[in-house]
């Protein structure tokens, strides 16, 4: 006998998902070297922008942004915290995405720093700086994982809450 070990998606696994990316601070996102054919992994900041889709804050000198620049497709993991079952206890998001550079021209650019800096008061020192920029991860697929076994396949639309 063949089950899946999928459930059926319904609204409680939708709220998990949405909570686990309204309430990150930081992610681990992936993203494939062409060249080499791997994946290159590396823990970002990020936050979630006003309709709930991620939204990372990253340096451009850094490996996995410059890999983003020329192949934006990627994907990050999202954790939750605080299970008494321990790190596996706790929901994940594994989300795949197209990301997308913000420019810092961007008319959305300095009311999404002042969000930023309310979630992060040390992002002060550097949001300003040119070679950071805001890039918007938008969720293509994604499997939510819920303690042991609770396993669901989310559709973008199960992520993004309603903007208002």
């Amino acid at each position: 006998m063949n089950q899946s070990p999928f459930r059926q998606t319904d609204e409680k696994a939708r709220q998990i998902a949405r909570e686990l990316i309204g309430k990150m601070t930081h992610a681990v996102l992936s993203a494939v070297d062409q060249t080499s054919a791997y994946p290159f992994i590396s823990r970002i900041s990020a936050q979630c922008d006003a309709d709930g889709s991620p939204l990372a804050f990253l340096r451009q000198i850094a490996p996995t942004t410059r890999l983003l620049e020329n192949n934006p497709r990627g994907a990050m993991l999202i954790e939750g915290s605080g299970s008494k079952d321990g790190a596996m206890g706790n929901a994940r998001l594994q989300l795949q995405f197209v990301g997308r550079r913000m420019p810092n021209s961007d008319s959305n650019h300095m009311i999404r720093a002042q969000k930023w800096m309310q979630r992060d008061q040390k992002a002060r020192a550097f949001i300003h700086l040119p070679d950071f920029n805001f890039w918007r991860l938008e969720p293509q697929a994604a499997v939510l994982i819920v303690n042991y076994g609770q396993i669901y396949n989310l559709r973008p639309a199960d992520m993004k809450t309603t903007p208002g």
